[in-house]
């Protein structure tokens, strides 16, 4: 029997796999730390981010660096502006992510507070 590439894993993960993957991403937790709770392969849990353009926010502040370090060196405008188009959409993911972030802690935080 052929082993599994990581596409066919990915392809294979449960939906509520996936929910659970896009809830933990959202909150901030890195792909290591989703690994481990999930009981999923490193490979297979990163390819899924990838597929589905979501990262984690440690992933998001590494792709901004390594798009920034080759805005350095691009000399072709064409280059630039792309660099700083994949540049601008990191950096409104990483917003936007905050923002949800805050308002599911104020929920928790009014919930709690009713609940006492």
């Amino acid at each position: 029997m052929a082993k599994k590439t990581i596409n066919q894993k990915v392809d294979q993960l449960s939906s509520s796999t996936r929910k659970r993957i896009r809830a933990r991403i959202a909150r901030g937790e890195s792909i290591s730390s989703i690994c481990g709770a999930l009981g999923q392969e490193y490979a297979v849990v990163a390819r899924f981010c990838w597929r589905e353009g979501i990262l984690p926010w440690q992933g998001a502040k590494r792709y901004i660096t390594l798009r920034v370090n080759r805005l350095k060196q691009a000399r072709r405008q064409t280059d630039r502006e792309q660099l700083a188009r994949e540049i601008q959409e990191q950096v409104d993911y990483i917003y936007y992510a905050a923002k949800e972030l805050t308002l599911q802690k104020e929920k928790a935080k009014k919930s709690l507070e009713i609940s006492h």
